[in-house]
């Protein structure tokens, strides 16, 4: 994230709210920025990185797979 608060990449929301252990639980991801956290309102949120997927995933891992992700409006983010 960057001064006015906006990803510098593309990342996607997991729907797992940010607490104050989630820095902790995913040390490794977050210190080498494999997720971020993401804002909904007032609410963070856990959101990967580009290069989450980059480092748990080479190419050829999915063979002959769809890999299908989905958004969703911000209303059905609830608590």
């Amino acid at each position: 994230m960057n001064g006015d608060h906006q990803a510098d990449a593309v990342v996607i929301a997991t729907g797992e709210f940010w607490t104050n252990e989630t820095e902790q639980k995913y040390a490794f991801d977050y210190q080498n920025k494999l997720i971020v956290k993401g804002m909904v309102g007032n609410q963070g949120i856990v959101a990967f990185t580009p290069a989450f997927i980059d480092y748990y995933y080479a190419p050829g891992d999915f063979p002959d797979s769809l890999v299908y992700m989905v958004t969703v409006s911000l209303p059905m983010m609830r608590r």
